[in-house]
Order: structure tokens, then C-alpha cells, then sequence
């Protein structure tokens, strides 16, 4: 807001000012938040679809208990490093599977142009005329 005041309405506002109003925004935004809380940060069904992911992670890995789950117990840190390494994996073979297909491609490429030089009939290193 103090950008637009000194560029578009060319104002200029004292240091006073600006802290004061940085301040009060910031403090109307807490308060509303606290206010909200009970209804946009209790509930877990706000929990926002693009970071379940990452929430669902980071509570595996700073819960206390590591319960069986139909009879598994991995420790969350070798279940971190296998999907961590899985991830990886998974980006490795789509590179070579990337990489196969450019060279296919480029293969293709170079036996059409030998098919094209080939079937035109031109014969490099001798004469075509009759003597």
C-alpha cells in the first residue's frame, strides 16, 4: 500500500506512518485469524488437497509411535529414503526412456536420408556418360 501511495497518488508518507500501518495490518490479520481459527484451521477436512502430501509426510515423520499397520512395521526413516529413492527412480527411467526415444528418432532420421540418397540413382565416383 505505501508503494501505490508514493507512485500513483504521489504522497509521501512519514516513517511513522508506514510503521504504524504495517503494523495494524498485521495485527488485523492475526486477529482475524485467531478468530476463524475454530472453523478454517481446527477441522482437518480444511487441509488444502495439494499439501495432504506433504502434511501427511512431516506427521509420519515427527509421530512418537510407529504402529503396525495389517502387519508392517517399517521405521519412518527407511519408509522416507524408500520413497524418497522410489521418486528418484521413477524420473531416472522416464530420462531414458526420453533419451531411447530421441536416439530411435534420430536413427529413423538417418535411414531416410540414406533411403532418399540411395534410390535417387546417382552413382558418386563414376562416369554416367558412354564412351
Amino acid at each position: 500500500m505505501i508503494v501505490e501511495q508514493t507512485h500513483f497518488y504521489h504522497q509521501d508518507p512519514g516513517v511513522i506512518y508506514q510503521i504504524l500501518l504495517t503494523l495494524s495490518t498485521q495485527i488485523l490479520g492475526y486477529t482475524f485469524a485467531g478468530l476463524t481459527r475454530q472453523w478454517l484451521v481446527r477441522p482437518s477436512s480444511m487441509i488444502w488437497p495439494g499439501t495432504l502430501m506433504s502434511t501427511a509426510m512431516f506427521t509420519t515423520l515427527h509421530d512418537e509411535e510407529n504402529k503396525p499397520a495389517d502387519g508392517w512395521k517399517v521405521s519412518r526413516w527407511r519408509f522416507f529414503v524408500s520413497s524418497i529413492l522410489h521418486g528418484y527412480l521413477v524420473i531416472c527411467i522416464s530420462l531414458s526412456d526420453h533419451l531411447i526415444n530421441t536416439f530411435r528418432n534420430f536413427l529413423d532420421l538417418l535411414t531416410t536420408t540414406q533411403r532418399i540418397i540411395f534410390s535417387s540413382g546417382a552413382s558418386y565416383g563414376t562416369s554416367s556418360q558412354a564412351s
